[in-house]
């Protein structure tokens, strides 16, 4: 029997997709007990479920592919995605959080506007930014296997959007660039001035 690749990277890219990550970053956070219950859905809904809604009806609204192969139909829903980083990170700023919930919540919302910026003339591989980004995150926080586990995720899920031609090698390279500085910059700003 055939062995299709073509649909185990589809597979791949859909279950490691930015949402899914974030859901699996959150619910860590919250089983190592660094976050509370509060914070945890309000982090799954700022970095979960709209981004995963918006998505989806947008993809739906316009019949595109879920994962926006084309750089001009990204803009839009990445716009209210980064809003809705934006809403979770006004809520856990002025409401008592943790300083992981905070730096968590802005560095997607600091990923998500520099990609933004970056999607308005070039493709980044938001894939590559969505777990590069909190690979670096769990790496600044000490927890190192989980660190390593989401990079080592990362390069699997690289390799699938090149092999779907989703993204070029300069695509993902930046994404990597993108989401570790960035994610860097978040913590380092959260931990000094918030």
């Amino acid at each position: 029997m055939f062995f299709n690749t073509h649909r185990l990277y589809n597979i791949v890219s859909a279950m490691f997709s930015a949402p899914f990550i974030a859901a699996l970053v959150t619910a860590l956070l919250y089983i190592y007990a660094v976050i509370t219950i509060i914070e945890l859905l309000i982090l799954f809904l700022s970095i979960v479920i709209i981004p995963l809604v918006v998505s989806i009806l947008w993809a739906w609204s316009k019949g595109i592919q879920w994962d926006y192969p084309e750089r001009r139909h990204r803009i839009t829903p990445f716009s209210l995605i980064v809003f809705g980083y934006f809403l979770g990170f006004s809520f856990l700023y002025i409401m008592p959080s943790t300083m992981y919930s905070k730096i968590l919540v802005f560095s997607y919302l600091l990923n998500g506007f520099i990609s933004l910026v970056i999607t308005l003339w070039y493709k980044i591989s938001i894939h590559v930014v969505g777990i590069a980004g909190p690979a670096t995150f769990l790496y600044l926080i000490n927890y190192i296997g989980s660190s390593i586990m989401f990079y080592i995720l990362s390069v699997i899920v690289s390799y699938s959007r090149y092999r779907l031609k989703r993204h070029t090698l300069p695509q993902i390279i930046l994404g990597y660039t993108v989401a570790i500085s960035t994610t860097y910059i978040a913590y380092i700003v959260c931990t000094s001035y918030l």
